[in-house]
């Protein structure tokens, strides 16, 4: 049976990547009470845990009235992303789509105090930057942060020095923005998304850095291994083939 339309408005809404979350489910809930409550917003958890227990805490927590559970076996979270943005581009009535963490290392806090410059519609992409004067980063791991402001450091001096944080996935898109990745083939490589704001830039769209808060993850699982430098390096190439082309 095809699902249909909800057609009810909402201010904007939240795509949330899990994976064994479970632990943070509750702790999410709470800070979105205690920051969005006043907000009309739609949430969309895309899953690709081993097991049924952060659906369950999900299901047991939010109501179903406002909120969609996917199922993604990719394990893999850009493209869980992709299928989250992709589904709700289709199915929920809003113009604005919000890309953060479930473990609150994106707060919602960030988004309450940002709420003017995200419903002005003055920017197509919104980046909530680690890398601007008062930005935070809190607890963050040693091989996390080099890969984060390696890449963003090569892509701002091979392309657009305006950004500072090319690797942040807290993020807030309109609908040009999301028409312009349906239609663009993606190279999504985990647990890097620097790629799809050069397409952006390739379309001179409205781009805003703004501060946050980012705090490492406590719970739940997230892994830097050797493949993700494999992929980094790999991508790193890439980037510099496709500087040398244009």
């Amino acid at each position: 049976m095809l699902m249909l339309k909800n057609i009810k408005k909402y201010e904007f809404c939240i795509i949330i990547p899990t994976y064994h979350e479970e632990k943070n489910i509750l702790n999410l809930k709470l800070a979105l009470n205690k920051n969005l409550a006043k907000k009309n917003y739609f949430l969309c958890f895309v899953d690709d845990s081993l097991n049924n227990l952060t659906k369950n805490k999900i299901n047991s927590l939010f109501s179903k009235k406002h909120t969609k559970y996917l199922r993604c076996k990719n394990n893999d979270r850009c493209r869980a992303v992709k299928y989250g943005l992709e589904w709700c581009f289709k199915n929920i009535e809003t113009k604005i789509f919000i890309e953060m963490d479930a473990d609150l290392s994106h707060h919602p806090e960030d988004i309450r105090k940002n709420l003017g410059i995200i419903f002005s519609g003055n920017y197509n992409l919104i980046i909530f930057s680690k890398y601007l004067a008062r930005s935070n980063q809190i607890g963050r791991q040693i091989d996390r942060k080099f890969i984060s402001f390696f890449v963003s450091r090569v892509c701002n001096f091979l392309f657009n020095k305006t950004i500072k944080d090319y690797t942040n996935a807290f993020r807030v898109y309109d609908k040009k923005s999301l028409i312009i990745l349906k239609k663009k083939k993606i190279s999504f490589i985990s647990p890097l998304e620097n790629l799809n704001i050069l397409l952006f830039l390739l379309n001179k769209i409205r781009i805003k850095e703004i501060s946050s808060n980012y705090i490492d993850r406590s719970k739940g699982k997230s892994v830097i291994n050797f493949s993700h430098y494999f992929k980094l390096t790999c991508l790193f190439i890439k980037l510099l083939f496709y500087r040398v082309s244009k």
